[in-house]
């Protein structure tokens, strides 16, 4: 691997003597090696900030791309390495693709359903967020897609909403559309780590047209101009910092997603999106885990034709 990179540092302190090979933090180091070596350390934090602020530029084919990580990494890649990236001009991919590394070849990209990228799932301009399994590189969101969180309809603050508002505030606002709206009162736990899973809601409190399946979770409206919201209350089982991605799917491809990042175990997630719905599309609602986790009671899904 290459110097000043932190994926070679370790968490054991004392492990990290010379765990780096442009960094020398050893017992009894020679004088002269201190300021070079906090100089090191401040290119490995910087070398690492450019992988994540969006500042590097995709570069080959729109099904080829390809970026330079400022690092020179040797193979294998690291797995678990997570890096924010411009598409390039002229680059929206057009089907499946694959992303290259300082020269290390081509790697599939693949999305949270570990299905092959479909026609714009990267975007020319748009910032896309992938991380590395060992396999592949996995596209985690487009972050140009995403938008400010807003309240569903009807709800008048922006908290989890109740079984009161869910059972009695959304049928005399919706009566005349087609819509659904459900929640969970049973925690669903076990989420894998790392891997995307479906969530589910075992009580559908409206379910106007009969277009939502609580089984399969799945919800396939009538043609038309729709709009999404779910609201989560979740809990992470790495706690502090760690990170997890919940998304709507449409047809088994990514269509939003957004990321978390966990300032204690639990915390609260609500995100919406629209989009057109031509009669036979499914739309449903996955989590991905970084450390495994849990989707707690109270947590809502719902959708209208509008």
């Amino acid at each position: 691997m290459p110097g000043e990179n932190i994926h070679d540092w370790s968490v054991t302190a004392a492990n990290n003597s010379n765990a780096d090979s442009s960094i020398n933090w050893a017992e009894g180091q020679p004088r002269a090696s201190v300021n070079n070596s906090a100089r090191s350390m401040m290119a490995a934090h910087a070398k690492d900030r450019n992988l994540h602020n969006g500042s590097i530029t995709t570069g080959g084919s729109a099904n080829a791309q390809t970026f330079f990580s400022g690092l020179n990494y040797t193979a294998p890649i690291p797995t678990g390495l997570r890096v924010l990236l411009n598409i390039g001009p002229a680059l929206t991919n057009t089907g499946a693709a694959t992303l290259e590394m300082d020269g290390l070849g081509a790697v599939a990209i693949k999305d949270l359903l570990a299905a092959d990228l479909v026609a714009g799932a990267m975007t020319t301009g748009a910032y896309a967020e992938f991380i590395y399994n060992g396999t592949n590189w996995i596209l985690l969101a487009t972050l140009s897609a995403l938008t400010a969180p807003t309240a569903p309809v009807g709800d008048r603050d922006t908290s989890i909403a109740n079984t009161a508002w869910v059972g009695a505030e959304v049928p005399s606002i919706l009566a005349a559309r087609s819509a659904f709206s459900v929640h969970n009162t049973v925690a669903q736990t076990g989420f894998p780590v790392s891997l995307p899973a479906l969530i589910g809601f075992d009580v559908a409190d409206v379910n106007l047209g009969s277009n939502y399946n609580v089984p399969s979770a799945v919800w396939t409206p009538p043609a038309g101009r729709i709009s999404l919201s779910v609201g989560l209350w979740t809990e992470s089982l790495g706690g502090f910092q760690s990170i997890a991605i919940f998304a709507f799917y449409k047809n088994g491809a990514l269509l939003k997603g957004v990321n978390h990042v966990y300032a204690s175990a639990f915390g609260g997630v609500s995100f919406t999106a629209v989009d057109i719905a031509t009669g036979t599309d499914a739309y449903n609602c996955l989590a991905l885990f970084q450390a495994g986790g849990t989707v707690h009671t109270g947590s809502y899904f719902c959708g209208i034709l509008m």
